[in-house]
């Protein structure tokens, strides 16, 4: 009989301006404080994951956006045993504006910043690079929503 953990799970939005640029935040948590990473944390209880994202990113950056999709999943089985997945954002409004709690600054980058600087945390460089290559025009996009009581679920895909 296999053994089952449990798993956190958490979402960050890959939001995109008018300009082409993606709106990142400077961690003061984890292994990866000072770093440069998508706004986004874990997701609450009985908290849609498309819900989460757009919570997550106005509370840490102060900004709206709307999510078009999912474009990555990363699985992690380090201590903190996390699903994260990333949403690509449309800009709607505000400015960027770090909360001060989570993060300690807010501002949108240049894609080609993003691969050049070594602020940067690697998972925002790995999904970037697919912006250059237009290989996230098409994210999983959400198919179908129950719309019957006691149904809580989405599906996401092509």
């Amino acid at each position: 009989m296999s053994k089952h953990f449990h798993f956190s799970v958490g979402v960050g939005g890959l939001v995109v301006n008018d300009a082409g640029q993606v709106l990142l935040v400077r961690l003061n948590y984890s292994q990866s404080k000072d770093k440069w990473m998508f706004p986004g944390g874990y997701v609450d209880e009985r908290e849609m994951l498309q819900q989460a994202v757009v919570r997550e990113v106005k509370e840490e950056a102060g900004i709206e956006a709307d999510p078009l999709g999912v474009v990555g999943v990363r699985h992690r089985l380090d201590e903190t045993r996390n699903v994260y997945v990333v949403f690509l954002m449309r800009y709607v409004s505000g400015s960027p504006t770090a909360d001060g709690i989570e993060v300690s600054d807010a501002r949108f980058w240049d894609v080609c910043q993003i691969q050049e600087s070594d602020e940067i945390v690697g998972l925002v460089q790995a999904v970037t690079a697919g912006l250059n290559r237009g290989a996230l025009s098409e994210p999983f996009r959400e198919l179908y929503v129950p719309d019957r009581s006691g149904e809580d679920w989405a599906l996401f895909g092509w």
